[in-house]
C-alpha cells in the first residue's frame, strides 16, 4: 500500500516536473531612451505580442532621455538574468560599452529605431534613417520647386537617427543650390526644445519657406513657435513619425498642424518577434529595415480610417486575450482542483485500507503487547534491586573519595610547612650571607628544589 501512495506522489511530481520544463518562461528586458508617443507606441506593440505567448515575461524600463539611467537599466536587466534584451540606445557611443558586456555575457542583444557606435549585436529592427532623410529631402525639393530657404530642426545630438537623417536630407539638397538651410538647431526629439528653436530661428528676420523637423513632436513645437510669435510666414512644415491617434501625426496633416509627416514605424511587433526567434533557436534576419512613405492631404484620410480600424482590432485583441487569460486562469484552476480532488481521494482510500489493515491486526498485536508487558515488569523488577546494589556501592565510593580527599590535604599542609621553613631561610642566606662560588650554586639547587616540591604540592 505504501508502494503505490509512493507511486502516485512521484507520478504527480513528474508530471509537474514536465509541465515545468516544457513551460520555460523567457524574460525579455526592454530598454527604452524615452517616453514620447512613438515609444509609448512600441511598447504597445511589443506587450501586445507577447501576450500571445505564454511562455514570455516583458520588463520594459524608460531612461527619459539620460545615458547614466539607461546604463544603469541595462547593468540592473543584465544582474537579473535576463534572457534577451531589447534596446533603443539614447546615444550611440555611451551605450556601446554596457551592450557589448551584455553580449559577452551571453545575453543576445537586439537593437531597436538606433544602433551603436559597435557591431556586436545579435539584431537589428528599424527604418533606415539615411534612406528617410533622402525622402524628405526630395519631397522637399518638389515642394520649393528648387528654390527656398529651409529651418532644420534636429533630433538629440549623438543619437544615430539624427545623424542619419540629417545626411541622408542634405545629400538631396546639395543638388538644388538655391535651397538653403539658413538655420540648423537641436531639438532634443522635445517639443518644447523645438519650440525655442523655431523661435530662435524667426528671431533672425529671414524669409522661411519650410521646416523640416526630425520628429512630429518638433514639428509641433515649430508651429507653436509660429503660432505664439504672431509671425505672417507660413512655411511647409515636414515631420517624421505619422503615428495614429487623435495627437498622432496623421490627425496633424488633417487638422493643418502639419503640411506632411512621414510614416516611421515602430517595429515593436517585428522585434518581439525577432527576440523570440533567437531565443527558441529558429533561423532569423539580423537587419531588418523597415520602410516609410510620405502623408500629406492626399492620403492622409485614407491612412487615418486605416489606422483607425486596425487600432480597434487591437482593442478588439486586448479585449479577447484578457477573456483568454481569464478563461486560463480558470482552467488551471479547475485542472490543479481536480488533480488535489483526485490526490485526497487516493489518500481517504489508502487510510481505509490501511485502518482494516489495522483492524485485523489489533488483536495479535495487542496480545504480543501483554507478553511483552510481562517481561518488562520482570526485567522492572531486576532493575530495581540492581538499582538498590549501585546505590549502595556508590555511597561508599563517596565516602572513600572523601576520605581519600582529606588525607591528601592534610599531608599537603603537613609537607608546605616545613617547605616554606626551608625556603625563607635559603633565600635569606642567598640574598644576605656570603658564600663561596660552589656553596652559591648548592643553595640555588636547594631552592629549586624547594620550588619544585612546593608548585607539586600545589
Amino acid at each position: 500500500m505504501k508502494k503505490s501512495l509512493l507511486l502516485f506522489v512521484l507520478i504527480l511530481s513528474l508530471l509537474s516536473c514536465n509541465s515545468d520544463k516544457n513551460n520555460k518562461i523567457f524574460l525579455i528586458g526592454v530598454s527604452q531612451c524615452s517616453d514620447d508617443s512613438w515609444r509609448k507606441t512600441m511598447n504597445d506593440e511589443i506587450l501586445r505580442e507577447a501576450s500571445f505567448n505564454s511562455d514570455l515575461n516583458v520588463k520594459i524600463k524608460t531612461a527619459y532621455d539620460s545615458n547614466q539611467k539607461q546604463i544603469r537599466d541595462i547593468e540592473s536587466f543584465i544582474s537579473e538574468g535576463v534572457d534577451l534584451l531589447i534596446v533603443s540606445p539614447n546615444e550611440a557611443v555611451p551605450l556601446t560599452p554596457v551592450l557589448e558586456k551584455a553580449m559577452k555575457e551571453g545575453i543576445p542583444v537586439v537593437l531597436v529605431d538606433r544602433k551603436t557606435s559597435s557591431a556586436q549585436y545579435t539584431a537589428f529592427v528599424g527604418a533606415d534613417n539615411f534612406e528617410i532623410g533622402k525622402e524628405v529631402g526630395v519631397y522637399a525639393a518638389n515642394l520649393l520647386k528648387g528654390k527656398g530657404n529651409v529651418v532644420e530642426i534636429r533630433g538629440l545630438e549623438g543619437s544615430t537617427p539624427n545623424t542619419e537623417r540629417h545626411e541622408g536630407f542634405i545629400s538631396v539638397i546639395k543638388d538644388y543650390p538655391q535651397i538653403k538651410i539658413i538655420y540648423s538647431g537641436d531639438g532634443g526629439w522635445l517639443r518644447g526644445q523645438a519650440q525655442a528653436q523655431m523661435t530662435e530661428a524667426l528671431a533672425l528676420n529671414q524669409s522661411i519657406d519650410l521646416v523640416f523637423a526630425h520628429n512630429d513632436e518638433m514639428a509641433i513645437g515649430a508651429y507653436s513657435a509660429l503660432k505664439s510669435g504672431n509671425s505672417s510666414q507660413t512655411p511647409q512644415i515636414i515631420g517624421i513619425d505619422a503615428l495614429s491617434g487623435p495627437a498622432g501625426g496623421i490627425q496633424r496633416v488633417l487638422d493643418g498642424t502639419l503640411d506632411a509627416t512621414f510614416i516611421y514605424p515602430t517595429g515593436g511587433e517585428k522585434a518581439l518577434q525577432t527576440a523570440l526567434s533567437i531565443l527558441r533557436k529558429q533561423s532569423y534576419q539580423r537587419e531588418n529595415t523597415l520602410y516609410t512613405a510620405v502623408v500629406d492631404k492626399s492620403n492622409a484620410r485614407v491612412l487615418k480610417l486605416q489606422t483607425d480600424q486596425i487600432v480597434q482590432h487591437q482593442q478588439r485583441i486586448g479585449q479577447l486575450n484578457n477573456v483568454l487569460d481569464k478563461n486560463l486562469t480558470q482552467y488551471s484552476t479547475q485542472r490543479t482542483f481536480l488533480f488535489f480532488s483526485l490526490f485526497v481521494l487516493f489518500i481517504i482510500t489508502a487510510l481505509s485500507i490501511l485502518l482494516l489493515y489495522s483492524y485485523r491486526n489489533k488483536n495479535r498485536i495487542n496480545k504480543e503487547l501483554e507478553k511483552r508487558n510481562i517481561a518488562i515488569n520482570k526485567q522492572k523488577e531486576e532493575l530495581s534491586e540492581q538499582r538498590d546494589q549501585l546505590l549502595t556501592l556508590s555511597k561508599n565510593l563517596e565516602e572513600a573519595t572523601q576520605a581519600k580527599l582529606v588525607f591528601f590535604t592534610n599531608i599537603s599542609h603537613e609537607f608546605r610547612t616545613p617547605l616554606t621553613l626551608l625556603y625563607g631561610p635559603l633565600e635569606s642566606i642567598l640574598n644576605n650571607e656570603k658564600l663561596s662560588e660552589a656553596g652559591s650554586k648548592l643553595a640555588q639547587i636547594m631552592r629549586k628544589n624547594v620550588q619544585v616540591l612546593m608548585k607539586l604540592i600545589d
